[in-house]
């Protein structure tokens, strides 16, 4: 058997590679987030956006435009952060079933 590549076939493996490492990358961002309650933030942000005008108007004013980026990232997060905890749940699955097989 030869150990060279075929030319022709090398876009195919650096592909393969970079896809492997991404998926490699978003899964184990996906588990990082896990470590933090995303919907609880997002919840909280919520209540303060509700109750901020009347409670503190002027620590709203000057804060609202930072709450509002906070929650289109965590926005952004929480399809990452539910693919986490899917994750995880694969993971305990597995490592119950070989317990049990």
């Amino acid at each position: 058997m030869c150990d060279r590549v075929n030319p022709q076939d090398a876009p195919a493996i650096k592909f393969s590679a970079e896809y492997r490492n991404a998926v490699l990358a978003v899964s184990t961002m996906a588990r990082m987030l896990t470590a933090y309650d995303i919907p609880a933030m997002v919840a909280a942000i919520k209540r303060a956006e509700i109750a901020g005008p009347i409670l503190g108007p002027t620590l709203y004013r000057v804060r609202a435009q930072a709450m509002l980026e906070d929650l289109e990232i965590l926005a952004a997060a929480r399809p990452l952060w539910e693919m986490g905890k899917r994750l995880e749940m694969l993971r305990v699955q597995r490592v119950v079933g070989k317990e049990r097989g």
